[in-house]
């Protein structure tokens, strides 16, 4: 049976939609992102030599030569931020710092919490992202007795020639007499990036040492949360209504 004028209309109609909805940009696949950022790629993919960050080589959004920079500098040449502005971190706090840092350049699963930013490195970053309180107290256990000035690495400085340092009115105490407890330091440092979690619920680590990423499953829990819809869903959608749409005309004849 031949298709009717009004059938190839319907069909080329939707047709459209969707070519329009998958060009879209605002259409954004959260569990296939990456930060937009000056050292983020656009999308997760593979890497081999990822040095310090290598839990994320499967799938990452950090480059070899940001993790490079990264393991030789810290944070003073990707975005002139300096860890030591209180004297240098024990070994055991540097390693933390550094696991954070590669979870922020490196991870692919914090899409269902990417929010926007008004920076000159970046256009985006991550807010509450649940964080899972074990790692949360062994990272704050860890640092506890390191020092710091400041109670919110995002704002609480005085910048000079876009570096870091301590406001004058503001001294060096320990992390433990800044932030009190785990929570308060996991949640106030990078200034809500985590929402400390109990482990008894769907968390995040920043760190594992598994083959497999534990966090991706994670990021497809709070993502179906959010009911956002991806392009596989409106795919989905649209190609159900066309099968639909050619059922009922094919069933009533239209001419």
């Amino acid at each position: 049976m031949a298709f009717c004028s009004r059938c190839f209309v319907t069909l080329a109609l939707l047709a459209l939609a969707w070519s329009n909805a998958a060009g879209d940009n605002s259409i954004r696949d959260k569990l296939n992102t990456c930060i937009a950022s000056s050292y983020h790629k656009k999308a997760p993919s593979p890497e081999k030599d990822l040095v310090e960050c290598t839990p994320w080589k499967a799938r990452s959004c950090c480059t070899p030569a940001t993790v490079q920079e990264l393991k030789n500098t810290a944070n003073s040449v990707l975005y002139n931020f300096k860890w030591d502005h209180c004297g240098n971190l024990s070994s055991q706090c540097y390693r933390y710092m550094i696991q954070d840092s590669c979870f922020y350049e490196c991870s692919p699963n914090v899409g269902p919490w990417i929010v926007n930013a008004s920076s000159s490195r970046r256009s985006e970053r991550f807010m509450h992202v649940p964080i899972c309180a074990s790692f949360c107290d062994q990272w704050f256990a860890a640092c506890q007795n390191d020092l710091t000035c400041s109670a919110d690495w995002r704002y609480d400085w005085k910048w000079v020639n876009r570096s870091n340092h301590c406001k004058a009115t503001n001294k060096c105490r320990t992390f433990k007499q800044v932030f009190n407890t785990s929570k308060g330091f996991c949640e106030g440092l990078w200034h809500y990036s985590f929402k400390y979690q109990t482990d008894d619920k769907p968390c995040i680590k920043p760190w594992f040492e598994t083959e497999t990423n534990p966090n991706t499953e994670v990021a497809k829990y709070y993502n179906n949360i959010d009911g956002a819809p991806s392009l596989s869903t409106i795919s989905s959608g649209v190609i159900t209504t066309i099968g639909l749409l050619v059922a009922y005309f094919s069933r009533n004849n239209f001419s």
